[in-house]
């Protein structure tokens, strides 16, 4: 029987989940035991037919990859979008004395975020904050990042480009790793890293929650900051509109994976059309 796009579920029950994983089974003030716990999860969260929505697997290893090679010397960095605080965790484990700054829309995802850091004993390196990136960003202005990671739906990289460009958060030869390209459609953000002001590698991936599904994330070093805003095809301006419908569709009614599965097919169609496409594995 194919799932239905409005079922009922309790609010947060996935999150709650999570978090009664990780303190039943890591071991407090153990970084790494709490992010195999969280990989445990999403990998028995995707048998039930789950998402996890955090960074794991093949994708924590391209997150760590590209934050390794940030800027000279790396001492602060920012997680957009931190959700339960994984990817902002897995930042902090893998770069010893770098600072993390997270940003987070859902009061309660700050919570649960603030509470794993603080389990896995890295509360002291990383700082949760609540609110919008258009509100919270600008209030950053003045920082520089050796690397910045987005993790937020693809038709909305585009504003946290221009905020990111607009308060000068990057400086050249820093990183800008951005997840979720390929299954939420990043169509303007994708056609304007891969332009002169960047130079970007398009590297696939397979979700933790299941391994048969490919996304992509980029992974940009800033050349120009004058030349972030390069022309944005026609092709890419529809697939972004299309990226802006599903998830008004996502966040209203639910969308089933089938339909999902349908865009995620359509989007590679257009990326490889204008010449965007992953190295190969």
């Amino acid at each position: 029987m194919p799932r239905m796009k409005n079922m009922v579920r309790l609010p947060y029950q996935k999150e709650l989940a999570l978090l009664r994983k990780v303190v039943d089974h890591a071991n407090p003030g153990d970084a790494a035991s709490v992010v195999h716990q969280m990989e445990c999860f999403g990998v028995e969260l995707g048998s039930a037919g789950g998402w996890a929505k955090f960074a794991a697997g093949s994708k924590a290893q391209i997150l760590l990859l590209g934050a390794a090679g940030s800027g000279p010397s790396p001492k602060h960095v920012l997680d957009i979008g931190a959700y339960g605080g994984g990817s902002a965790l897995h930042l902090a484990m893998a770069l010893p004395g770098v600072h993390v700054t997270a940003v987070e829309l859902d009061p309660v995802m700050v919570a649960l975020a603030r509470c794993l850091l603080g389990f896995a004993g890295v509360g002291d390196r990383v700082r949760v904050l609540p609110g919008h990136t258009r509100f919270r960003l600008p209030g950053l202005q003045g920082q520089r990042f050796s690397g910045i990671f987005a993790d937020v739906w693809g038709a909305q990289y585009a504003d946290v480009l221009a905020l990111i460009h607009r308060h000068a958060l990057l400086s050249t030869g820093s990183v800008l790793i951005a997840d979720n390209v390929l299954r939420t459609g990043a169509a303007e953000f994708a056609g304007r890293v891969t332009g002169p002001g960047f130079h970007t590698v398009v590297m696939p991936v397979r979700e933790v929650a299941n391994p048969e599904e490919e996304d992509w994330m980029t992974v940009s070093v800033l050349r120009d900051a004058a030349a972030w805003e390069t022309s944005v095809s026609e092709e890419l301006l529809e697939l972004q509109a299309r990226s802006e419908h599903l998830r008004d569709e996502a966040t209203n009614e639910g969308i089933a994976p089938e339909e999902h599965q349908d865009f995620s097919e359509r989007a590679r169609e257009v990326f490889r059309k204008v010449g965007i496409a992953p190295v190969s594995p």
